[in-house]
């Protein structure tokens, strides 16, 4: 067969068109050049497990494939896999780390290279990356597991009556999951926003963490108590579902109590706390009438003596007059003196009392000697001397021919309402008061 020359040159022309489709299939698809190993370096990774990795995984660095794993093999304590990489892409050393990723749940691993920084020196042929900058990821196997021993640690009754009261709860509240997703998603969004905050509040959450872990036998004691307290309210289930059930009328009623209240029961809190202010001023002196009063009513019941058939109090009665004497300074003078028989109340200064020396002997227990509440220690008739930084100051001493200052401001001779000695055959002073006098 003779072919021509026109025939001749197409021949030649598919050849050539041949061999270079067949070249160009044979480096873009068959990848030729790199299973010669042109254009390519080599590093070595050193896992502390394999992790699922397999031969031809792909080899990424910032979401970009640049190789592929050439060989995964045991070594003695640690899994050796062989990347090959590209020459073009240089890929930094410094503070690199090297992840073991999947890319579906079906186990389809990839290995990602994650530097710390884009500066040199870079990956050379040859290197070998340790096993502390690896991280593989968790086996499913041990998670799948235990989910399934914490599904089987589940009654099965309980777990039909979480679905059942689950299914309550939410059948038919479509719309409202709906919102709720949607404000999780907002939420989320705004979480994203301020991740710098965010960030800064986890950290800052360790100490608060801390206290927990330090307090954790409260806790636990405490979820007991929760636990106790549960039972006890399954038990009055009945009950408590009375008062759930009356509740809302009992809020009604004490809410009318309430608004009937309104009108004078803020007065009435008001004096509250005057009263209230009161008895912590006096608290000391309130502890101690609680304290003596017990014996005190002991003591009446002794006096009583109770279960007598005369019904007869067991007391014994002294006299006792100008022993020592009345005290009169303080008080209105003698001319000034009312008559016993008259019952009418007259207006009197307000501060009458004996107001002699502290360590007098008269009306020791007289108002100038009031233990002062504010001021322990201090002993005063008023609560303004005791919190005036000045002490008591008696206006005398009671002696008889003695000049004191009345309530009125007026200055007054003290008399005695008996005299102190006794005459011959005039008696005991206390005798000379009861004597009527020949006037």
């Amino acid at each position: 067969m003779i072919l021509t020359k026109l025939v001749r040159r197409q021949l030649t022309i598919f050849a050539i068109l041949a061999v270079i489709g067949m070249s160009a299939a044979a480096i873009s698809y068959l990848r030729v050049p790199t299973m010669l190993g042109i254009g390519r370096y080599s590093v070595t990774v050193e896992l502390p497990d394999a992790g699922g990795l397999y031969r031809n995984a792909n080899v990424t660095y910032r979401g970009d494939t640049i190789g592929q794993v050439r060989s995964v093999r045991l070594s003695p304590g640690v899994v050796r896999a062989e990347l090959s990489l590209e020459s073009a892409v240089p890929v930094p050393s410094s503070g690199l780390a090297v992840a073991v990723r999947s890319v579906s749940a079906i186990g389809e691993q990839y290995v990602d290279m994650q530097p710390s920084t884009a500066d040199g020196p870079f990956l050379t042929d040859g290197d070998v990356i340790g096993p502390d900058a690896v991280t593989i990821p968790t086996e499913i196997g041990p998670v799948l597991d235990q989910a399934q021993a914490m599904l089987a640690s589940v009654p099965q009754d309980k777990l039909r009556s979480v679905i059942d009261e689950s299914a309550a709860a939410f059948g038919g509240r479509g719309e409202d999951l709906a919102r709720l997703l949607d404000s999780t998603t907002s939420f989320v969004d705004q979480m994203s926003a301020a991740t710098t905050p965010a960030t800064t509040l986890v950290q800052q959450l360790d100490p608060l963490l801390q206290t927990q872990v330090v307090t954790g036998d409260q806790i636990r004691q405490w979820a007991s108590s929760v636990a106790q307290l549960s039972g006890q309210l399954e038990v009055a289930d009945g009950s408590v579902r009375n008062i759930l059930e009356t509740g809302p009328g009992f809020a009604t009623e004490a809410d009318l109590l309430f608004q009937g209240l309104k009108p004078t029961l803020p007065v009435l809190l008001a004096n509250f706390t005057s009263t209230a202010q009161v008895a912590l001023t006096y608290n000391a002196g309130l502890e101690q009438v609680l304290v003596i009063l017990p014996p005190l009513v002991a003591a009446q019941e002794t006096v009583v003596q109770r279960g007598q058939v005369d019904g007869a109090a067991n007391v014994n009665f002294h006299l006792q007059a100008q022993d020592p004497a009345a005290c009169s300074t303080g008080y209105l003078p003698a001319d000034q003196r009312r008559d016993p028989t008259q019952t009418s109340v007259p207006d009197t200064p307000a501060d009458l009392y004996c107001k002699v020396p502290q360590n007098s002997v008269f009306a020791v227990r007289g108002s100038r000697n009031i233990p002062c509440m504010e001021v322990p220690g201090k002993r005063a008739p008023s609560p303004e001397i005791c919190r005036s930084p000045e002490a008591y100051v008696p206006s005398g001493t009671n002696a008889p021919g003695e000049l004191y200052t009345g309530p009125d401001g007026v200055d007054y001779q003290h008399t005695e309402l008996a005299p102190a000695d006794s005459g011959p055959g005039e008696g005991e002073p206390w005798q000379q008061l009861l004597t009527p006098t020949n006037r």
